[in-house]
């Protein structure tokens, strides 16, 4: 049987994809030969043959677009918004058959194992259905069942692409990019959306973390009713995102109203969204690298519930680190520092002339952080989306990619800035995501305080106070030479008692520091607040106090010196 499905996959393969390929070729001519008669040109129909190829093929191909969509590094823009099209639906498989293989799976009859049961599916996907049950306990909960003999058919597509790959790479039909890696990558997530355990086990990732949220709510696994083929998790009681999002376009204001009675406010939702996928990706380390419309439910309180996690992402140590030092410095316009952070990330051949990429680059992000800045321009303006996509089209200019690692990072941006601005036009991405990355500055810092002995920090800080004339000797005597003609205002100085100036200055900084260091660390709570209410100032009140200090000690090293 399995067999015969395999076969009957391969024949299917290599009779669509050379009858789409003709299509392709010839959309190709017709699009060259109207440019070459009338100079202008023609709106291409490839990105649209590409997507139902890949919609006709089914199950793998689906999921390959749907991940090609993100690659705006190596796709042009036209083909990457027509493959954010692609929707994971297939042919539902029989009810009955999924009835048996929850039975088969579990152990036990359906009567047996669940309260009451739903015995029609609810969805169905690529990959797997979808059904409601009530268990014993009265809790609610949604079951997905993998469809049958879909693990031997994926796992013979992904040969094919495999070989492929390597055909395209080794007669360099991309150029410079090397698509067999992308495939080895794709292959590797993709067999793990065939095992719903390792779903599962990203699931207790993401909801043990010890950084709680109250924004998200992740769902409850079942694992006595979870195995590699069948995984239930708590059901979600909300209004699901592609319900709200066709409201907002069809101009549904009925419906908006209704949703707004229930206690949902949209700008707070989108807030609470882009929120969410920051501290996922900086803090929680593993983040949902798949949260189109159809995977988010907003529940009570807007909180953000999410749902299929198929797709995971994690951020490993050197990428998050990368990642802040570019997002820190493009939000606060230092585009040169911002500029050096993204070539750390992409990496390129040292022996490259960068010099055109580096102009065009930093035009960019000039461009797009006026452009969002201002609340009155149109979606299309300020959408990361569309940076993201103008990034890409300069990145393929110079042969320039970005590594494997970013994929499923840029697709957790892409998707979640496209409902995003749907749900509230007028946020300021700006400050909600400036005004997170110093909360989490303050919040690393007082958490690697807190990992020290408070006793060797106390230290420290003495040490430093007590060095730091020392240490500054060097500069001092340079400008020793440059402060000679005031010797009038030093020997006034002389008048202030140096011991006195001295103390002073000693007992200011370690009475502060001692003061700061002890409230960080008895409470947890101190440095969130403290950064949000009272940053402007701070900024200030830290230039005065580090520019007071030196200007103490400087006199008083004077004073002694003299």
């Amino acid at each position: 049987m399995v067999i015969f499905i395999i076969l009957s996959r391969f024949i299917k393969i290599f009779f669509v994809l050379p009858f789409y390929i003709c299509f392709f070729i010839a959309a190709l001519v017709v699009e060259k030969t109207f440019f070459l008669f009338t100079g202008r040109g023609y709106h291409s129909t490839r990105p649209i043959i590409l997507r139902k190829l890949f919609e006709h093929l089914q199950y793998t191909f689906i999921k390959l677009g749907q991940i090609l969509s993100m690659r705006h590094d190596f796709l042009p823009k036209e083909y990457c918004v027509e493959l954010m099209k692609l929707l994971d639906n297939a042919p539902p498989f029989k009810d009955k058959k999924a009835i048996k293989m929850i039975e088969k799976e579990l152990g036990q009859k359906i009567s047996r194992l669940f309260y009451s049961f739903e015995p029609k599916h609810i969805s169905a996907a690529s990959f797997g259905q979808v059904y409601r049950a009530v268990l014993f306990s009265g809790e609610k909960v949604v079951l997905k069942v993998l469809r049958p003999n879909i693990r031997p058919i994926v796992y013979t597509e992904l040969v094919i692409l495999k070989i492929a790959a390597r055909l395209i790479d080794f007669l360099c039909i991309l150029g410079t990019f090397r698509l067999y890696p992308f495939i080895s990558d794709f292959a590797v997530y993709t067999k793990e959306e065939l095992d719903y355990l390792q779903e599962a086990r990203y699931i207790r990732k993401m909801s043990s973390s010890p950084i709680k949220n109250p924004r998200e709510k992740i769902p409850k696994v079942y694992w006595e009713y979870t195995t590699g083929k069948v995984l239930t998790l708590e059901f979600l009681e909300g209004v699901w995102m592609n319900e709200i999002l066709t409201a907002i376009n069809s101009n549904d204001y009925e419906k908006l109203e209704k949703y707004k009675e229930r206690g949902i406010h949209l700008p707070t939702v989108a807030e609470n969204l882009l929120l969410n996928s920051l501290i996922q990706a900086f803090e929680k380390k593993y983040f949902h690298a798949d949260p189109h419309a159809a995977n988010i439910c907003i529940m009570e309180d807007n909180i953000i519930g999410y749902v299929d996690f198929g797709i995971v992402g994690k951020m490993d140590k050197k990428f998050r680190e990368m990642t802040l030092k570019y997002l820190q410095a493009f939000f606060q316009d230092e585009i040169d520092e911002a500029y050096s952070a993204l070539l750390e990330v992409i990496q390129p051949p040292s022996n490259l002339d960068l010099t055109h990429f580096e102009r065009e680059m930093k035009e960019l992000m000039a461009d797009w952080l006026e452009d969002v800045k201002d609340t009155e321009a149109p979606l299309s303006e300020r959408s990361a989306l569309r940076r993201m996509f103008r990034e890409g089209m300069i990145m393929r200019k110079y042969n320039l990619y970005f590594p494997e690692v970013t994929s499923r990072f840029y697709r957790l941006l892409m998707i979640s800035d496209v409902i995003i601005l749907q749900l509230d036009p007028k946020i300021d991405v700006i400050e909600v995501t400036t005004r997170y990355l110093r909360k989490l500055m303050v919040k690393t810092w007082a958490q690697k305080i807190r990992q020290q002995n408070l006793l060797e920090v106390l230290v420290e800080s003495a040490y430093v106070m007590v060095t730091l004339p020392r240490r500054a000797d060097q500069i001092l005597s340079r400008l020793e030479k440059i402060l000679k003609g005031t010797g009038r205002a030093i020997s006034n100085i002389k008048t202030v008692p140096a011991k006195l100036l001295g103390f002073f200055g000693k007992f200011s900084f370690a009475a502060s520091t001692a003061g700061f260091v002890l409230k960080l660390t008895l409470d947890p709570d101190f440095a969130p607040e403290f950064w949000n209410r009272t940053w402007n100032l701070t900024e200030l009140s830290l230039g005065l106090f580090v520019a007071s200090i030196i200007s103490i000690w400087m006199a008083r090293y004077l004073i002694m010196r003299n």
